[in-house]
């Protein structure tokens, strides 16, 4: 069986072992075959996806003729078994023929081994790889990046709490060290993680762990911890700390994406901690886990299943003909930054792209959806002045989540949309008005 190790380095190896240099050193090739065994959903892929990942700049018949040529090439190299045709357009890879470490690794998060699934992540996807004058591979592969990365912090987080759960908490605070170094940022998991440590009844182990955290945060990210968690911190260091689970605090490994605090500023007046103590939301992720649920839910619907008059978009020339699967820009979706519409924009600037963050981080978790990358999106939106169309031909999506915020004293004014592109029209709007002590049922009543 050929084995293909996009985790990591990328390497292509014969059933002997052997390098397959003849691929490896056609990038092309290469990344036809990683986008083939590893592009959800996991099967059968159309010629017509592939043709604007590859050759965005070919003309039709251009780019099919070159996709011809690099299958031939891959067939000779690797087999013709490597690969099944289904119907006039259809290509797989036959995973029979060829064995995928970012597939297998999906099987085992899948199947709850942990274990497993760690050992088969050796790396970020497709690490150091690059494919010049294909941006649309580029920005897909860094979208599974992401999602692979997230999931391999979530496999580490759940392979913690077994551990705590088996009694021992020196293997448990190595996995979730695992586990920061994967996604730092996730401070629900952390917060909960310490909240576990106590139940145990390793205090040490928790200050040991909040501070290897801080460390890591201050290093990577020049961030530091909210001032929530700063504070529980310095409860289990003093003398009055109860051993029990903060409340409140999330499932060891739940993916959130609470508030982190930029470190502090060397100049006068408020520190960016200051104000976010002022403008703290207690009840963020209730927001957006609302915005975000409609939108998947509509795009479920609506894209996925292939309901409804939605098509592909005219700009990108591709289309659906009846019973094919349909086009991955179809099931792709991008949220754009959302406008800063407060008296104070600035000092809340942090909130906004807070909330932005959120509601990507949560439709990421939708496996048969594609989110584009945050960086990727902001790059080709600039100043925000480009026509709606123009920056999702681009970034090859056919709907946009936009949203605009304003915080004005203690209240709180968020709209957020699902646009269809092709018609320049709102599918989907909701609008959420509040304080920050606002309880998530006042939001799930005004959807």
């Amino acid at each position: 069986m050929l084995e293909l190790r996009t985790l990591g380095t990328l390497d292509l190896r014969s059933p002997d072992g052997v390098k397959l240099h003849s691929v490896l050193l056609q990038p092309k090739r290469v990344a036809i075959l990683v986008y083939l065994a590893v592009a959800r959903p996991h099967g059968v892929h159309q010629r017509d996806e592939l043709l604007p990942l590859f050759w965005p700049e070919s003309d039709e018949s251009s780019a099919r003729h070159s996709l011809s040529q690099a299958l031939y090439a891959l067939r000779r190299s690797l087999g013709t078994d490597a690969f099944e045709t289904a119907g006039r357009d259809g290509l797989a890879v036959d995973p029979a023929a060829v064995r995928c470490d970012a597939v297998g690794f999906q099987d085992a998060v899948d199947a709850g081994r942990w274990k497993e699934a760690l050992q088969l992540y050796e790396g970020p996807f497709l690490h150091g790889f690059h494919l010049p004058d294909a941006d649309g591979f580029g920005r897909w592969a860094d979208g599974e990046r992401e999602r692979l990365r997230t999931r391999a912090a979530a496999a580490a987080w759940a392979l913690a709490r077994e551990e705590l759960e088996r009694g021992d908490p020196v293997e448990a605070e190595r996995r979730a060290r695992t586990a920061i170094r994967l996604l730092p940022t996730n401070e629900g998991a952390v917060k909960a993680f310490l909240g576990s440590l106590c139940d145990a009844g390793d205090r040490a182990g928790a200050v040991r762990f909040y501070r290897g955290w801080v460390a890591l945060l201050a290093e990577e990210l020049e961030l530091e911890p909210s001032p929530e968690i700063a504070a529980l911190a310095q409860e289990l260091t003093g003398e009055h700390r109860s051993p029990s689970k903060p409340a409140g605090a999330p499932h060891v490994g739940e993916v959130q994406k609470p508030p982190l605090t930029p470190a502090r500023t060397a100049t006068g007046g408020r520190t960016q901690e200051q104000q976010r103590e002022k403008w703290r939301p207690r009840r963020i992720t209730d927001w957006t886990a609302a915005a975000a649920l409609v939108v998947m839910g509509w795009l479920a619907f609506n894209l996925l299943s292939g309901a409804g008059e939605h098509r592909a978009d005219p700009v990108l020339e591709l289309s659906t003909a009846p019973g094919e699967a349909r086009p991955a820009v179809e099931r792709a979706v991008a949220v754009l930054p959302f406008d800063n519409i407060s008296p104070d924009a600035e000092a809340v600037e942090w909130f906004v792209n807070g909330l932005r963050a959120d509601i990507c981080d949560r439709l990421m978790k939708l496996d048969a959806l594609t989110v584009r990358p945050p960086e990727t999106v902001r790059r080709v939106y600039g100043d925000g002045d480009r026509p709606l169309d123009e920056m999702a031909s681009e970034i090859q999506v056919a709907s946009l989540v936009t949203g605009s915020a304003q915080v004005v004293g203690d209240r709180f004014h968020l709209i957020v949309s699902l646009v269809d592109v092709k018609g320049d029209t709102a599918l989907w709007q909701a609008t959420y008005d509040g304080d920050y002590t606002m309880e998530p049922d006042v939001f799930d009543t005004q959807i």
